[in-house]
């Protein structure tokens, strides 16, 4: 069988995916705390050496904004390829190279993702495609966009390491903005509401990671185990 899913043709037995009762119960609101929480000292300290390996995102608004990223989990598991379609927005590397490539296709781990600080991941880093690390300066920003639609192949979780200086915003008229919120805690984003997101300082690093709806259960197992 097959069906059309983000404007792809996927095999659907040969998927997991998340219909719309399932998906409800992840999210009781637009972002729903895990119990997983990196330490941004850390990552500020080990991510220092690879900031020069960090590429353009993408190849449209270079002049507009600093807008780069690195792979977390990538096609090949490499940071040093010449192209990395990781580190663009997917339906853009797409329409430029005439691929159909959607975020369930990267499956490889790179070097970042062996980061000690990342080691609070563990248990749900089995389940990790398509992932990166952001790196904006003030004023650098995503239009509004969604990134998947129900049903949906891959979870979004997402965080910051300046929470107080990065603005995310639903067009429902929320935003992420919490003062409990800290550095570093990580989120279930709810991204198939349409959203936009935008630096308010230098140096805010987005924790950027997708997970196969294989994970449906062990995310669900965290969540009532809180």
């Amino acid at each position: 069988m097959k069906e059309i899913i983000n404007g792809y043709q996927i095999i659907m037995k040969n998927l997991s995916w998340i219909d719309q009762e399932k998906y409800d119960q992840l999210y009781s609101s637009n972002f729903v705390e895990l119990p997983y929480r990196i330490d941004v000292d850390l990552f500020t300290k080990q991510i220092q050496p690879y900031l020069p390996k960090f590429r353009d995102w993408g190849e449209h608004h270079l002049n507009d904004m600093f807008r780069k990223g690195i792979s977390v989990v990538n096609m090949t598991g490499n940071i040093d390829d010449e192209i990395d379609p990781c580190c663009y927005p997917q339906d853009q590397y797409n329409k430029l190279y005439g691929t159909d490539y959607f975020d369930n296709h990267y499956t490889k781990p790179t070097e970042i993702l062996n980061l000690s600080c990342f080691d609070e991941l563990e248990p749900i880093k089995p389940y990790m495609i398509r992932s990166a690390i952001l790196w904006w300066k003030k004023g650098s920003h995503f239009k509004p966009h969604h990134d998947t639609e129900i049903p949906c192949v891959y979870l979004r979780v997402w965080g910051t390491n300046k929470p107080n200086d990065y603005n995310f915003t639903y067009f429902d008229g929320s935003n992420h903005t919490n003062p409990k919120w800290k550095p570093g805690q990580m989120y279930l984003a709810d991204t198939v509401k349409k959203h936009y997101a935008e630096a308010l300082e230098d140096d805010v690093f987005t924790f950027f990671f997708n997970f196969d709806a294989s994970a449906y259960d062990k995310i669900m197992e965290i969540l009532n185990a809180r």
